[in-house]
């Protein structure tokens, strides 16, 4: 006659398999979270980085703007803030800028924050890190980048200063990336 331990599994060996199954389930779970937490993160870098070479199209092939108007010497630029860190702002119509963000076209004064020409907001927990300015290397809560018809470079401007470049840091949870700008009209991702 047989014995039950050689006919079937034991309590404890059932336990086992229970345990190991429940603890490869929590680290496959936990790798499929942050797998699509950098998904949507270069998702967001790409998607600022398409924003600033439209820009730069639109404002080196002096695009109308408002559309049907003759105005074409107008500059086309993107405007990021850490105070609205889901939101990238492209903007048209503004000739030139100073340094604080306000644009002169003749008597009417504008700031980047009004001039919408489309808005992207970033998915998922994506979220604008930080704006920084490359030369000099200084921490901003907001930027912008203007591209003006017949103009190579890109005019960059973050609260009150004109740096050589500006990278802006995307999060989401503990990972991060860098779209950077230098001021020869350079976009790149920095991962």
């Amino acid at each position: 006659m047989s014995s039950f331990r050689e006919n079937g599994y034991t309590l404890i060996e059932l336990l086992v398999v229970i345990a190991l199954l429940a603890g490869l389930s929590a680290v496959l779970l936990l790798n499929g979270a942050e797998s699509r937490n950098l998904v949507q993160l270069q998702t967001s870098a790409q998607q600022l980085e398409s924003a600033l070479t439209q820009a730069q199209a639109y404002g080196n092939s002096g695009r109308a703007f408002p559309a049907g108007t003759d105005k074409f010497d107008s500059g086309f630029g993107v405007f990021v803030t850490t105070a609205s860190p889901k939101n990238i702002r492209i903007y048209g119509g503004l000739g030139d800028a100073n340094a604080s963000g306000t644009f002169d076209e003749g008597e009417e004064k504008y700031t980047v924050a009004t001039q919408n020409f489309e808005l992207i907001k970033l998915g998922g927990n994506v979220e604008i890190g930080g704006i920084r300015g490359i030369s000099p290397n200084a921490n901003a809560s907001e930027g912008h980048v203007l591209f003006r018809r017949g103009e190579a470079e890109a005019h960059i401007y973050t609260n009150n200063q004109t740096p050589d470049g500006l990278r802006i840091t995307l999060a989401s949870g503990s990972a991060s990336i860098d779209v950077v700008i230098n001021k020869a009209g350079l976009i790149y991702i920095d991962q």
